[in-house]
């Protein structure tokens, strides 16, 4: 995954977590968006799962 996607999730994610949700401005999902984000999530879950520091249950949850 290209540097920039992983900064424009991590942006995003930080932006809501600490607001109030207001549903009158629900972003709409492209489906470029939505293949992205399932390429981000396994590249993450596969680093997870070959990463020796990460717990044996953290492993079994990428396994599942």
């Amino acid at each position: 995954m290209r540097m920039e996607d992983e900064q424009a999730f991590q942006a995003q994610a930080s932006a809501v977590a600490g607001s109030v949700a207001d549903f009158s401005k629900i972003p709409r999902w492209t489906e470029d968006d939505i293949i992205r984000l399932h390429g981000y999530l396994l590249e993450k879950s596969l680093h997870d799962l070959f990463d020796l520091r990460a717990s044996a249950a953290t492993r079994a949850e990428v396994l599942e």
